[in-house]
């Protein structure tokens, strides 16, 4: 079993990889679900050890509870609404990248499941629209190496349910034979870690 130590651990040593730094300006995207908690979590621990400048995106109706307490636990956090719904990962990274501000490092939200899903399902057949995060910002995904299970093992008393955008139907198919984990650490090493410059 996963212990929130050990998340915390793989979360940063995620964010390292991204190329996170002392003093960095760090844009921060939630979703209305229990991955967005987790990583908010999470990040609030780091952002001590980093000294950060957070601000923060949340996409979808109305912001969870849980989200805009974890959110005001940042000092000096600065947090965008924004009323969408987006029904890709590609719509999502898009509706991102309208808000990131220049040399900002991009924290996304997304479980190992999640970065499959948009790997097999929309790059993989030529939607490359979502690439421009990556292309134009530093981009991190520190829950790339964590399980939706995973998560509500370590979360198991909250709330706000684990939530996707839609899951990958060839994902579901190649269950057992492909590793979600190893589907989004090849993503990552492919197209994120080209944006560490």
């Amino acid at each position: 079993m996963v212990t929130k130590t050990a998340l915390r651990n793989r979360y940063k040593r995620n964010l390292r990889k991204a190329g996170i730094k002392r003093q960095d300006s760090i844009l921060v995207a939630t979703l209305p679900n229990l991955q967005s908690k987790a990583s908010l979590d999470l990040l609030v621990d780091i952002e001590k050890e980093f000294q950060v400048k957070i601000s923060h995106i949340h996409i979808g109706r109305n912001i969870p509870q849980e989200i805009n307490q974890l959110a005001q636990k940042l000092p000096g956090i600065e947090t965008i609404a924004i009323d969408a719904e987006p029904a890709t990962y590609t719509q999502l990274k898009l509706k991102i990248l309208e808000k990131a501000s220049p040399h900002q490092l991009v924290v996304l939200p997304l479980t190992a499941e999640e970065i499959a899903t948009y790997f097999l399902d929309e790059l993989i057949r030529g939607n490359i629209e979502g690439l421009k995060l990556e292309a134009r910002h530093r981009t991190a995904y520190p829950l790339a190496t964590t399980t939706i299970n995973e998560l509500q093992a370590v979360y198991k008393q909250d709330t706000l349910p684990p939530a996707t955008l839609y899951m990958s139907k060839l994902l579901e198919w190649l269950a057992g034979t492909v590793n979600p984990q190893a589907l989004a650490k090849f993503y990552i090493d492919t197209y994120a870690s080209r944006s560490i410059a």
